[in-house]
């Protein structure tokens, strides 16, 4: 519900969902998320597709030519992320019809 309070807070004021996943997916030290063990994958998947749902068309939601931004925080310890990461997408293509625009860091 707080994430709902934010999104429509301000008229016109356009925001963006940033996701991290270390503390429900990752083993705790934030420099590995294997997406491949346990139900990381799954888990990630099902985020982004509630994100998609409930949230990515919201009027004031920023888009990048016409696709909802998602910031993914500290992409670059992922590990096993290629096909997870597709599908995900597919996923919400499906559900939502938006095609997601992913913004990470890789360095």
């Amino acid at each position: 519900r707080r994430v709902e309070e934010h999104l429509t807070i301000k008229p016109g004021m356009k925001v963006a969902l940033m996701y991290t996943a270390f503390d429900m997916l990752g083993d705790g030290s934030k420099n590995d998320l294997d997406l491949s063990v346990r139900n990381n994958c799954e888990q990630l998947q099902e985020h982004w597709v509630y994100a998609a749902k409930h949230y990515f068309s919201k009027d004031n939601y920023l888009r990048v030519q016409g696709s909802p931004v998602l910031y993914v925080f500290g992409f670059r310890s992922y590990r096993n992320y290629q096909g997870c990461i597709q599908e995900a997408q597919s996923r919400i293509l499906s559900a939502t019809s938006h095609k997601l625009y992913l913004v990470v860091d890789i360095t």
